[in-house]
């Protein structure tokens, strides 16, 4: 199967994996927790958030990524093999060091967690050894999404990835019904999970050249890796500093009421990230082809307009869906009490329009090994978000958080558009010109219309929502095509809608 295809079938199944996700998160999980009752429930996260912290891979998945698709795109399969011994090697002692630390924690949870039962105690270990073991399996097999990607093998990787999720959500449901109960659960996101490592690997083993070179020891590249992580590392923890330290600010400044209001923002803010990114590193191995060139310049500028346009198009659609109907949305699923998630959401995601387009551009900086200036940019954006935080939150706050964001998320647009033009050369003109500028009237032409159909359906219901949110889609679909989309890329629509109708007349 040629490169295009492979891309273009790992795509589709990339969202038909996301809308399982998300479609699962808002119907299964309530039903989960009735099943197991909030008890149990809060023990099974409360297992899960404590073992996420330990589980920082310092950069290693993205090196993985990074190191393998550079030397593929030299030919250098020697090169691969070494560094991924080097790779596995740091792996192994750090999940050595995490075995410890949860065995550790294992025999002193009666004295860390002093509130819970004796009884929830006993169940909580059990959970946590379960849920540990798994851990410390998968720790040093999360190089196994970096090394089909640099190969290519999309399809293979999106297929594991949504067998994880209906195979989990399928057995997971049968084991509840069967009384199965807390200890089930856990015991079947662990079997599954192993089961798609296993799967994984296979094809790693089966399908690519790779025989790993533990016993390599160059210094040269080891230190490459080191530094390229040690950036990565940095950055990874300033991002931290936006949605993972904000509930805590809100505790302090403000209430537990703001923190569930933000609890919401940011599972939609998470559920928008999942759709907009998840072509994310499918593109590196060509952009590291493209790098390989001595004039890449064009090739380049050309892909971060081509992707960036699919990507506007996709959050813009995403963004004016949520202005027109997300207040109706928001009452419907929940209740007046999470009003404000509908601004907060408005305020998170809305410079995400840009940030998300320039996915091209972050692949080919943290090709280039220039990934100082992209952590530095969000350790600075961090800051001014903690900051900002603190002074509006208390005031106004989940609205403040947000706003903080806000400002943050622009600075950091900003921020990227400056290093991007410099270590690039990318084309900010052609970008606004060919993508942010025609795409950004189809948004706008949709929303005049848009607010002109909430006035004639004023109704507040799921099927009037239904209603509205078809009106809008065939709309900006209807824009994109007339308005927005190159003559190209309306030759490939009719293409594809010609393709299908074909098949059903078959």
């Amino acid at each position: 199967m040629n490169r295009s295809k492979e891309l273009k079938i790992g795509a589709v199944i990339a969202y038909l994996t996301i809308a399982i996700n998300i479609v699962s998160g808002l119907l299964y999980t309530p039903w989960i927790v009735k099943q197991i009752g909030d008890s149990d429930y809060g023990l099974y996260t409360l297992a899960n958030s404590l073992i996420n912290l330990f589980l920082f891979d310092f950069g290693l998945s993205a090196a993985t990524s990074r190191f393998v698709s550079k030397y593929l795109a030299e030919g250098r399969q020697d090169k691969v093999d070494c560094i991924l011994g080097a790779i596995y090697k740091l792996y192994f002692i750090i999940d050595a060091i995490i075995c410890i630390v949860l065995v550790v924690i294992s025999v002193f949870l009666e004295q860390i967690y002093t509130n819970l039962t004796p009884l929830e105690i006993q169940r909580f270990r059990v959970v946590f050894i379960i849920s540990a073991v798994f851990a410390v399996i998968n720790f040093p097999c999360v190089t196994f999404t970096g090394i089909l990607n640099a190969y290519e093998k999309f399809i293979t990787l999106k297929i594991a990835d949504a067998l994880y999720r209906i195979f989990s959500v399928l057995i997971t449901v049968v084991a509840l019904l069967c009384n199965g109960g807390l200890y089930a659960l856990v015991c079947v996101n662990t079997i599954v999970g192993v089961l798609v490592l296993a799967f994984k690997l296979f094809v790693i083993k089966s399908k690519t050249p790779i025989k790993i070179n533990f016993s390599y020891k160059g210094k040269g590249m080891v230190g490459d890796l080191l530094g390229f992580s040690l950036w990565v590392t940095i950055s990874t923890l300033a991002q931290r500093l936006i949605f993972g330290i904000t509930p805590s600010i809100l505790g302090i400044v403000s209430s537990t009421a703001a923190i569930a209001v933000f609890g919401i923002v940011s599972l939609m803010e998470n559920y928008i990230h999942l759709v907009t990114t998840a072509l994310n590193g499918m593109f590196m191995p060509r952009i590291s082809r493209i790098l390989t060139e001595e004039n890449y310049t064009f090739k380049l500028n050309s892909l971060i307009v081509k992707v960036g346009r699919f990507q506007f198009a996709l959050h813009g659609l995403i963004v004016t869906g949520f202005l027109l109907l997300g207040k109706d949305f928001i009452l419907l699923w929940l209740d007046e009490s999470y009003s404000m998630a509908y601004y907060g959401i408005l305020f998170v995601t809305i410079p995400s329009l840009f940030y998300y387009s320039l996915q091209i551009a972050n692949t080919a900086v943290m090709m280039k090994n220039r990934v100082r200036i992209q952590a530095i940019t969000n350790v600075a954006v961090g800051i001014i978000n903690v900051i900002l935080a603190f002074i509006w939150s208390g005031k106004y706050g989940v609205l403040g958080a947000c706003a903080a964001i806000f400002v943050a998320y622009n600075v950091r647009n900003i921020g990227y558009f400056i290093a991007y033009h410099k270590i690039l050369k990318m084309d900010i003109k052609k970008l606004f010109t060919e993508c942010y500028i025609p795409l950004g009237i189809c948004m706008a032409i949709t929303i005049a219309f848009g607010v002109g159909v909430n006035y004639l359906i004023p109704h507040c219901d799921w099927m009037s929502l239904m209603i509205k949110a078809t009106i809008i889609l065939v709309l900006y679909f209807a824009l994109i095509f007339i308005i927005g989309a190159t003559k190209n890329e309306r030759r490939q629509m009719r293409s594809i809608v010609l393709r299908m109708v074909c098949r059903r007349k078959k």
